[in-house]
């Protein structure tokens, strides 16, 4: 019910946010379908959602009387017909360029969206002597300010107090395309979850830019806000690193930059949850060859001239195809050179061997291995993308997940850490 009253909303939210497709966010040379005249593209984007909800008690009922296949044998009816439904919902925003749960990261947050469960907090940007190796760029600049949603145990009255425990810092997923750090949005699912596990001071959600912003415009803000968490006195050691999905994408790089340019000392940690490791995986020789990625059962969408809209906007402009495999982008592209990922901080991995990332996941995992970094894998059997954000995924499975997190950020902590 929940995912049902979730599409209904999407109707009107659709009619709304239609001016921002495709054509806005990436610049195509060419215009997606029914992109134009507006017309049609609004009667598209109303009659496929409408046709999805109609299809969900159908998807239902063909899983429940074995007319149609279940995918995995785990998986029950509901579940099946869910990720069906997300998946076809993917699959619009792929095709229509429709944006979820966006809003523009310049601006604070109006008194009438009535924080409940988080407070905003504007942190200065990235310092321009701090803008070094790959985030100086010339054609992306840092920002001013960064916008944070941050959630809190308690309030921290002193620097003493906030180094009692863990501070964390999440950044959303969205294929740099949906998704914010506001409180209401899907992703938030996870800092809320984590903050009850007991290990957290606070987390601070990172409001980065997305597209049509390039790289390394996220990158930016992410490292803008761990800088500024050092300079009030929070050391290195007391901070984990967050991200699912292209948040995990953002995490690794900022190890990474860390790592190479030796200024600053890693986090205590950091935790990926179904991490994007590899944008070059659907185009690994050039932009037009397309490599389909595995596990179609999986509710993410794999259009490809989406995909292809992705990573070349990602890129910036008059950036070459082999960008798309450097570390800082593509860090699981094969082969991954001995010693890329070598002392990177301390990592726990989640991700499931029914989601489309599997492959360079397992990759990512084996080179952190490879390269002695300490590491607690998490693979999900007959677990998708992503599955903490999702509401309709088992919560015995999803609490299995967290008391592993729970334990490793324990044993973290007894390390001297936290």
């Amino acid at each position: 019910m929940h995912t049902i009253r979730k599409a209904l909303l999407l109707i009107p939210v659709a009619a709304f946010d239609l001016p921002n497709g495709l054509e806005s966010i990436y610049s195509p040379s060419e215009p997606f379908l029914f992109s134009r005249p507006a017309l049609l593209y609004y009667l598209f984007v109303v009659l496929r959602l409408l046709s999805t909800l109609l299809l969900l008690p159908i998807w239902t009922l063909l899983y429940a009387l074995r007319i149609k296949r279940r995918p995995r044998a785990s998986w029950s009816s509901p579940q099946c017909a869910l990720i069906d439904f997300n998946r076809r919902i993917a699959g619009l925003a792929d095709i229509a360029g429709m944006r979820w749960g966006v809003r523009d990261p310049s601006i604070e947050p109006s008194p009438s969206e009535d924080l409940s469960e988080t407070r905003f907090e504007w942190v200065e940007g990235l310092p321009w002597d701090a803008a070094v190796g790959v985030l100086c760029d010339n054609a992306v600049g840092p920002t001013d300010a960064v916008g944070c949603f941050v959630w809190e145990s308690k309030s921290a009255d002193s620097l003493e107090e906030l180094a009692e425990g863990f501070i964390g810092i999440y950044a959303h997923g969205g294929s740099y395309l949906h998704f914010s750090g506001h409180e209401s949005c899907a992703t938030s699912a996870i800092p809320r979850h984590l903050m009850k596990l007991g290990c957290f001071e606070s987390i601070y959600a990172v409001e980065y830019r997305l597209l049509p912003a390039p790289f390394p415009a996220a990158l930016q803000d992410v490292a803008a806000v761990f800088i500024s968490l050092l300079q009030r006195g929070v050391p290195p050691d007391r901070i984990i690193f967050i991200g699912d999905s292209t948040g995990g994408n953002i995490m690794l790089a900022l190890a990474r930059w860390i790592r190479d340019e030796g200024v600053l000392r890693q986090p205590a940690g950091m935790l990926l949850l179904s991490p994007w490791c590899d944008p070059s995986y659907s185009f690994p020789t050039s932009f037009e060859f397309f490599n389909p990625r595995p596990h179609p059962e999986d509710y993410l969408s794999d259009h490809p001239h989406a995909r292809l809209h992705i990573v070349q906007a990602f890129l910036g402009p008059h950036r070459p195809h082999s960008l798309l495999r450097h570390p800082y982008i593509s860090p699981s592209a094969w082969p991954i050179p001995s010693g890329s990922v070598a002392k990177f901080p301390p990592v726990f991995m989640q991700y499931g061997d029914a989601e489309r990332l599997e492959e360079e996941i397992d990759r990512l995992v084996a080179a952190l291995r490879r390269d002695e970094v300490a590491l607690e894998v998490e693979k999900t059997v007959d677990g998708v993308h992503d599955l903490l954000i999702l509401p309709f995924w088992g919560s015995k499975v999803k609490e299995g997940i967290y008391r592993r997190i729970q334990e490793w950020l324990r044993e973290l902590h007894s390390s001297g850490k936290g």
